[in-house]
């Protein structure tokens, strides 16, 4: 494993350190901000953004934090200041375990968007059901769907399915 900036912590996430010393509240408020960005129409697309604000409160980027505690917290060779804060490495694993699940998602949002992420469905008194399809994007489709309209659709997709098994089994006899 590299260490291009060295053993010493600080060489990494220093100033997250120095801005925990002034305000050990840092990592909450930044986990607060994560929603706000998640609610924008052009999320994930804008993670820079957020990384750009949390850095105004952690000090570090998000992306420096996350890639310094997957790649080196645990390494006993890493140096920690002797005045490091009581709470400091509780806390940043804690953000960490909250930020690295959204940060994926986001990271696979932006690099394949048209992706399926879910479907949802809403019954209303004497209407048919109403389909949304979501996309990682956030892109939806509402569609109102009649029984016939799902029976066609499951079959539909149950055709899709077969011909894509065909294909990923011609594919993986090829690689065989």
């Amino acid at each position: 494993m590299a260490y291009e900036n060295g053993y010493e912590v600080v060489n990494y996430i220093g100033n997250c350190i120095e801005r925990y010393r002034k305000d050990p509240l840092i990592f909450t408020k930044a986990t607060q901000l994560i929603p706000v960005y998640m609610l924008r129409k052009d999320w994930p697309f804008c993670v820079k953004d957020l990384d750009k604000t949390i850095k105004e409160i952690l000090g570090d980027s998000l992306s420096s934090i996350a890639s310094f505690v997957e790649r080196y917290l645990d390494d006993p060779r890493i140096v920690w200041p002797e005045n490091l804060p009581e709470r400091f490495l509780d806390d940043l694993k804690i953000f960490h375990e909250t930020i690295s699940p959204i940060i994926k998602q986001a990271s696979l949002g932006v690099a394949s968007p048209l992706r399926f992420a879910g479907v949802n469905v809403s019954f209303y008194n004497d209407r048919p059901p109403l389909i949304t399809i979501i996309r990682l994007d956030g892109e939806k489709l509402d569609l109102e769907i009649t029984v016939e309209d799902l029976e066609t659709t499951i079959q539909i997709l149950n055709d899709i399915l077969s011909k894509t098994k065909e294909k990923e089994v011609g594919r993986n006899e090829g690689n065989s």
